[in-house]
């Protein structure tokens, strides 16, 4: 099978006050999950970008930050897709 790709941006949920330093330092846990399942695990620092190469299929992308909304992206062969995970600090 030919690969698709997924990457995007998921932020730390940190207050205002944070230096960038310390904000880069934070890690990030990306989930990617297939049917319930995670199939793939990132855990992101500094640009806190993610980049997963996968099969055809449709997953789901999850942070483990506060507030993110999981979101739904469907692959296919050779496409590359952007999903940015931004979350909603309280």
């Amino acid at each position: 099978k030919t690969l698709g790709y997924i990457s995007g941006y998921s932020p730390p949920c940190e207050g205002a006050y944070i230096s960038q330093p310390g904000l880069r330092a934070i890690k990030v846990r990306v989930e990617l999950v297939e049917s319930d399942r995670v199939v793939k695990v990132q855990t992101v620092t500094g640009s806190h970008t993610y980049h997963f190469a996968v099969s055809p299929g449709t997953y789901v992308l999850k942070s483990n930050q506060g507030g993110t909304t999981p979101a739904t992206v469907t692959v296919a062969a050779g496409q590359k897709h952007t999903v940015n995970l931004y979350s909603i600090c309280k």
